[in-house]
């Protein structure tokens, strides 16, 4: 399987994200589309059409985390079937389009503007060692010097996609967050950027009420 998005506001009818390779018969196979709320306005081109994914080898799943649905589009890779199911965060009450007019001529620099300034969804990571489904969400944010670094939280959800917890957690460079044992690694943002020096992280630990 390859995951794959182009940039840009145009059709969305069959714009699919996914691609199954044959290795046997070098046939091609497209599945998952955007979301319908993709086709109700214009959003930028750029950021809010980014795909996120990860894989639960366990249940031969694929999910996808699209930055303006509240849901996940889950792809189940034996059945060919795909199920949007709710993974919404409470903070979250509305994502404002760039514009209403799908035509309206694109400018990056406006475009990055309106995402940072507005509410979104990011990375989706399994959890291999709790079980455990982490979907990213980016709250607007903007410090002092003007740099755009989004708050950052987290929508916590079971094995079958029920949501179990969620927290801010706080502001963060980009979306790379790594599952280990004993928890998850933030990268600490007063340490980005620097040139050739090791990446720090913050560890958070997942604990029950």
């Amino acid at each position: 399987y390859f995951i794959s998005y182009t940039m840009g506001e145009y059709d969305d009818k069959d714009r699919n994200v996914c691609l199954e390779y044959d290795k046997v018969d070098g046939s091609v196979s497209y599945f998952v589309n955007y979301p319908d709320v993709y086709s109700k306005a214009n959003w930028g081109g750029t950021s809010y059409r980014q795909v996120f994914t990860c894989f639960n080898s366990t249940h031969d799943k694929i999910i996808f985390s699209f930055p303006i649905s509240h849901n996940l589009t889950v792809f189940d890779c034996g059945l060919k079937t795909v199920e949007e199911i709710y993974a919404g965060s409470s903070c979250i009450n509305e994502i404002k389009a760039f514009s209403n007019d799908k035509q309206e001529r694109l400018n990056s620099e406006k475009s990055y503007r309106h995402f940072v300034a507005n509410n979104s969804y990011a990375a989706i990571i399994y959890d291999k060692y709790r079980k455990l489904y982490y979907r990213i969400f980016e709250l607007p944010y903007i410090n002092k010097n003007g740099d755009a670094f989004k708050k950052v939280g987290v929508v916590i959800l079971d094995e079958q996609f029920k949501i179990v917890g969620e927290q801010v957690l706080g502001s963060f460079h980009g979306t790379t967050f790594l599952v280990i044992p004993d928890g998850i690694l933030v990268p600490k943002i007063e340490e980005y950027p620097m040139i050739d020096a090791p990446m720090s992280y913050y560890l958070y630990k997942i604990g029950k009420k």
